[in-house]
């Protein structure tokens, strides 16, 4: 047998711990830009659906409304499974939704932060 110093040094589980903890962030990080494209996409479907339900009338307009109600559950399930709870996903999505010039064509389901004049208090 060689002698210790020769021998390749096995990994401990103190030394495993960092090297595990990187990967379920890595993991997570997946999770969470996987989940940002499709809550993404599913907004800009939201926003074209909403965009011809204001031009429709009659049946049209009532099967446009069940679509934005549907992608709207999507997009609920889509922030549950990134962690955020039912109540807090559907507030969210009121308050970007009633939000004038949030949720625009070409701009998703995100919400973008107005940036602040450095004067601004």
């Amino acid at each position: 047998m060689p002698p210790a110093a020769l021998r390749p040094a096995l990994p401990t589980e103190g030394a495993a711990a960092p090297f595990c903890q990187g990967v379920e962030g890595a993991r997570v990080t997946q999770v969470m830009s996987a989940c940002s494209a499709v809550l993404e996409a599913v907004g800009e479907q939201k926003v074209a659906q909403q965009t011809r339900r204001a031009k429709a009338s009659g049946t049209m307009r009532t099967l446009l409304e069940r679509q934005v109600e549907i992608l709207t559950i999507q997009e609920v399930a889509i922030l549950e499974k990134a962690g955020v709870p039912n109540v807090t996903a559907k507030n969210v999505l009121v308050a970007v939704d009633a939000a004038p010039g949030v949720r625009t064509a070409g701009g998703g389901g995100v919400l973008r932060r107005r940036a602040r004049s450095p004067t601004a208090a």
